[in-house]
C-alpha cells in the first residue's frame, strides 16, 4: 500500500509471492522421489537418532524430517512435501499395559487447515495404542511418519523397534533392507543408486535391471602347495591292488579368514593314473587337511586355493 499526500491508499499487487503448496512442490526437486513428479518421500533426516524407550515413557528426541501425506483422502495429489521439525525433547507415556499383548506406534502427525481444517499448522509426536492381541500396528495415518512401533506385554517391559527410514536427498545412495525393499521404491530410473544391508554390496539401475557396482566386502583368495607323502597302506576291493593314503596339515595366516573358506585341491603329477584323488577336509578360519590316495608311495605336492566370498 502507498499512501498519498492527500491521504488516499493506492494498492498494489505484490508480485513473485508464492502459495504454500508451491514452495512445498518446489522442496520436492530436492528430494528422494515419491509416488509423483511433486511429491517426496516421507523420514527423518539421516543420521539422526529420533526416538528411545525408558521403561514405559517415550522420548521424542531433536529431530527434522519430510512428511509426504499420502494422496486420495483428505490430502490432494499435490500437496508437496512438508517439512517437520521437534524442537525439543518430548515425553510420552504408553497406555498401561491390556489383557493381551499388543503393539503400539509412535510417529509424528502433521495438521493443516489448509487441507484438514484442524486450525493448526504443526507436526507433532504422536502416540497411536494398537488393539490388544491383533498382533499387527495400528494403521499409520495419511498425513504421518512412523518413528517406531512397541512390543507392549501383559506383564513386564514394553520393548522398541525402529521402523522410520531415511530422508535421502535425490540423486543420493538409498539405504534399504533387502530385494523387497529395493523394488518397493518408485519406478526407478537410470543411475538410481541403493545399498543393501541384506547383501552388503551398491546396486545400480541400468534401465533394464540392477547392476552390482561394488561390494563393502570382497572376496579374500590365498593359495599354496604342500606336500604329501602316502605311507598307510589300505587295501579296498574296489581296485585291483592296494593303494596308499597320506595326510598333511595347512595352516592359514592368523586373522586372515573370518569365516571358513571354500578349498579346493588338486594333484600336481607327471604320469597319469598315479594320483587316485586328493581331498580336504576341516577347513576352517586357520586351516585345513589335504589328503591323498596313491598308487604308490611317492611324495606329491598338491597345489590349493581358499576363498571366503565377500
Amino acid at each position: 500500500m502507498t499512501y498519498t499526500g492527500s491521504g488516499s491508499v493506492d494498492i498494489h499487487a505484490v508480485e513473485g509471492v508464492q502459495p504454500p503448496a508451491a514452495l512445498r512442490q518446489f522442496d520436492a526437486l530436492l528430494l528422494q522421489p515419491g509416488s509423483h513428479s511433486l511429491a517426496g518421500t516421507s523420514g527423518v533426516r539421516a543420521g539422526q537418532n529420533p526416538i528411545g524407550l525408558t521403561g514405559t515413557t517415550v522420548e521424542f528426541r531433536r529431530a527434522t524430517g519430510v512428511i509426504q501425506p499420502a494422496a486420495g483422502g483428505t490430502w490432494p495429489s499435490n500437496a508437496g512435501p512438508y517439512r517437520w521439525l521437534i524442537p525439543s525433547v518430548v515425553n510420552i507415556s504408553l497406555a498401561p499395559a491390556s489383557a493381551q499383548t499388543r503393539i503400539d506406534m509412535a510417529a509424528v502427525e502433521l495438521s493443516d487447515t489448509d487441507v484438514d481444517l484442524s486450525g493448526a499448522r504443526i507436526a507433532q509426536p504422536v502416540i497411536y495404542t494398537g488393539t490388544p492381541g491383533s498382533g499387527v500396528p495400528p494403521t499409520l495415518p495419511e498425513d504421518a511418519v512412523a518413528l517406531a512401533t512397541f512390543s507392549v506385554p501383559v506383564a513386564g517391559a514394553p520393548t522398541m523397534t525402529r521402523i522410520h527410514k531415511p530422508v535421502i536427498a535425490v540423486g543420493g545412495i538409498v539405504p534399504v533392507a533387502s530385494q523387497t525393499e529395493r523394488d518397493a521404491l518408485v519406478t526407478p530410473w537410470d543411475g538410481l543408486t541403493v545399498y543393501r544391508k541384506d547383501t552388503d554390496v551398491f546396486e545400480t539401475w541400468n534401465g533394464i535391471a540392477w547392476d552390482v557396482m561394488a561390494r563393502t566386502k570382497t572376496a579374500k583368495v590365498l593359495s599354496g602347495t604342500v606336500a604329501v607323502t602316502p605311507v598307510t597302506s589300505v587295501s579296498d576291493p574296489a581296485f585291483a591292488a592296494s593303494y596308499y593314503r597320506g595326510t598333511s596339515a595347512v595352516s592359514f595366516p592368523v586373522g586372515f579368514f573370518s569365516t571358513a573358506p571354500n578349498v579346493t585341491i588338486s594333484a600336481v603329477a607327471s604320469v597319469p593314473g598315479l594320483v587316485i584323488e586328493a581331498t580336504v577336509t576341516g577347513a576352517s578360519t586357520t586351516g585345513f587337511t589335504a589328503n591323498l590316495a596313491r598308487s604308490s608311495t611317492s611324495a606329491t605336492t598338491l597345489s590349493w586355493i581358499a576363498v571366503e566370498n565377500g
